[in-house]
């Protein structure tokens, strides 16, 4: 079964850790990007993919991920449930 790497951001000094879930397959994964939340599962910032496997992220929280143009400004502390699609 495909899986795809997620990151769960955790308090002091945020730390990001991978973890693996099942997902549709896709291709080719770098430059693709996507929010992180936070354990209140509001969006606190973003994630680039740096490998076309999916497996090599660099993560920017709040105002950084902003800066890097991977997320927008109105998306910062949005309510986010479920993972995005798209």
């Amino acid at each position: 079964m495909p899986t795809t790497t997620s990151l769960h951001a955790q308090r002091r000094g945020v730390q990001l850790r991978p973890c693996e879930r099942a997902r549709a397959e896709v291709s080719h994964w770098k430059g693709k990007v996507g929010p992180t939340v936070d354990s209140a599962q509001h969006v606190n910032g973003g994630c680039r993919s740096l490998a076309s496997d999916g497996k090599e992220w660099e993560c920017y929280i709040v105002h950084p991920a902003v800066r890097q143009r991977i997320i927008g400004e109105g998306l910062l502390g949005e309510y986010a449930p479920t993972p995005g699609v798209g």
